[in-house]
């Protein structure tokens, strides 16, 4: 026959409970990481292709006469216009006014930046010219003009 190891031995229910909760915790914050892990490289991704695309564009305005450089703009949001009716359109949440935003209406600027909405980096641009100072990128400091968003 075995002897009773005790009490001691046998963690009592309210512990049992506390574990599973603090267990419960530890899976949603794993959850969570591995979200935020899937939505950072789903940006790094997107970043990469923006600034390899954004490269091209001033390969081409490079070679483009000024007076041409309206046709080219429309011409570069035609194709990106349809760029994105084909991908998923992951929404993003701009870092200036922090309000999810659907992808056409995110700002590219000359630097490679792109976390934040086309209207933030308008009111940026008015803000700036009313103070009579050049514009710069809200991340890097970068100074862009109106040629400089795409």
């Amino acid at each position: 026959m075995r002897p009773n190891p005790g009490p001691d031995l046998y963690p009592d229910s309210d512990q049992d409970q506390d574990l599973d909760e603090e267990l419960k915790n530890i899976e949603s914050s794993i959850k969570d990481l591995e979200q935020r892990r899937k939505t950072l490289l789903e940006g790094t991704y997107n970043y990469i292709v923006a600034s390899k695309i954004l490269r091209k564009i001033e390969e081409l305005y490079e070679i483009v006469e000024p007076q041409d450089k309206d046709t080219v703009n429309d011409y570069i949001m035609t194709i990106l216009n349809s760029s994105y009716k084909n991908m998923k359109a992951f929404p993003f949440e701009c870092c200036i006014c922090k309000v999810s935003k659907p992808p056409l209406q995110r700002a590219l600027l000359k630097c490679g930046h792109n976390s934040f909405c086309r209207s933030c980096v308008e009111e940026i641009q008015f803000k700036s010219e009313d103070d009579d100072v050049q514009p710069k990128c809200p991340l890097c400091r970068a100074p862009f003009t109106d040629e400089d968003i795409y």
